[in-house]
């Protein structure tokens, strides 16, 4: 970079101020003033594509929800399909797809402009503060390179560069503030203002500066071969060569190579329109549709090819009407939607509240009375035990009674009322036995079988306790 070279060429600040015979001048605060407003104004426009990479996709987010709304009342026939409201949605619909293609189009060259610019400013700004602190400390007498105007033989104070300061620090930070607006570079394509026939911007005789010395033939350096050096320096708004330092130093319209910061910026930014910034603004003005208060949108002009007309193409004029109009059904409806899911939302809170404060059902109880002729047919203490809900009392006198209901045997046994509680099968072990072979107590034979008495009445049973064990 040029002011690295600067800065090698001046190793430190008391070889560059200290005193000489010859007139070694000081520049003007002014004239760095002046290029640190137009390097505030470069940062802007880095700022400005942020802003808009961000607040476009958010405002195009909200108009799609609006858009959905709208096609959502006119299916529940909230909203009458008139050639006015269609013409309408069909606009909103257009500028989605247009603020799509309008950041497409025009956020590449802006972030390209930027960095141009950002370069641009950070030069002026180094300039600024090579030459802001380039001075001695010492009263009478003291060198420095920035006076405070062309003639007074003052060092230059912050309160004198108030473009090029934060506080008391010479440094540009436009911090993270939000640009909406296009920035105005009409300070970088116009010449430098004050260059009048006051020499406003032209040397302080004052200050023994060696970084703007008019020494000899008035040139920063100067030999005997003749090969002295032309500078330009902040960002190329400054220039310094082998005549008097005077109002022409400062300029944008220098000679300079053609990839310079001043030229490359100009040139990518002379494809910045409104188009962003009128994008936005449009965007936002639909996407408050259905909110509390009425964006007002004027009347609007748009091409009947932008609506979805077949035909040759020609101009329609949507009223501020149609959409103060589509603004109040949208509010309305809306505001009723949030109102039935507010409503659904506590009616769900209160069931679960009665179903969490409601006491638990009492468990169904066994009716001993229907099962205790099942349990009484048992006669065996084998067979009366591996049913589930009986149990065999052997202290019980009367016989027929010894197989009883035994209501808790299912519970702690943690078995279905349905299922046998037993480890056994619950398959025939009589029916292929001969009839010499069917004795009893297992076995008996019946008709031309022989069959188990106990698988019987366990299957009978399984089906009986189904109905009165939970």
């Amino acid at each position: 970079m040029q002011l690295k070279a600067v800065a090698q060429l001046f190793i430190c600040f008391h070889a560059i101020v200290i005193a000489g015979s010859r007139t070694k001048e000081s520049l003007p605060a002014a004239g760095l003033n002046l290029a640190c407003g137009i390097a505030k104004t470069l940062r802007e426009i880095g700022h400005f594509a942020t802003t808009m990479a961000s607040k476009i996709p958010e405002e195009e987010t909200k108009l799609k929800v609006t858009a959905i709304n709208l096609k959502l009342m006119f299916k529940k026939g909230l909203i009458e399909p008139t050639d006015d409201n269609l013409n309408a949605y069909m606009y909103i619909s257009s500028q989605i797809d247009k603020s799509q293609q309008a950041l497409g189009g025009h956020l590449p060259g802006f972030i390209k402009a930027s960095l141009s610019a950002a370069m641009l400013a950070e030069q002026i700004s180094e300039t600024t503060e090579m030459f802001f602190k380039a001075r001695t400390n010492t009263g009478a007498g003291q060198s420095y390179c920035m006076a405070e105007d062309h003639n007074t033989a003052k060092h230059a104070t912050a309160s004198h560069i108030p473009n090029c300061v934060a506080g008391e620090d010479v440094r540009l930070n436009h911090g993270d503030a939000e640009v909406t607006a296009a920035p105005d570079l009409t300070s970088l394509t116009a010449e430098v203002p004050g260059k009048g026939s006051a020499a406003t911007l032209g040397a302080n005789s004052n200050g023994n500066c060696h970084l703007s010395a008019t020494m000899q033939s008035h040139r920063i350096l100067n030999h005997a071969n003749g090969n002295e050096a032309t500078l330009y320096l902040a960002g190329g708004l400054l220039k310094i060569a082998g005549t008097a330092y005077d109002n022409n130093a400062w300029s944008t319209q220098h000679d300079k190579q053609p990839n310079s910061a001043i030229t490359e910026t100009r040139s990518r930014y002379a494809t910045v329109t409104s188009a962003l910034p009128n994008t936005l603004d449009t965007l936002k003005k639909l996407a408050k549709l259905g909110e509390d208060t009425d964006p007002q949108i004027e009347d609007t002009k748009v091409q009947s090819t932008d609506l979805g007309l077949s035909g040759e193409a020609k101009e329609i004029t949507i009223k501020k009407t149609v959409f103060s109009n589509l603004h109040k059904e949208l509010k309305q409806f809306l505001t009723e939607t949030q109102t039935e899911k507010n409503k659904e939302r506590q009616t769900v809170a209160r069931d679960m509240l009665v179903k969490a404060l409601a006491k638990p059902s009492e468990p169904i109880k066994c009716n001993t009375s229907v099962t205790d002729d099942v349990c009484y047919a048992i006669k065996e203490e084998t067979a009366c035990n591996a049913t589930a809900a009986c149990s065999y009392n052997k202290t019980e006198t009367d016989s027929n009674k010894k197989c009883k209901v035994d209501a808790e045997k299912p519970k702690k046994k943690s078995v279905s009322a349905t299922q046998p509680q037993t480890t056994e099968t619950t398959t025939d072990k009589c029916k292929d036995k001969k009839k010499d072979e069917c004795k009893s107590p297992d076995c008996k034979w019946e008709g031309e079988t022989c069959k188990d008495p106990s698988f019987l009445l366990k299957t009978e049973f399984a089906v009986i306790t189904a109905v009165f064990i939970s």
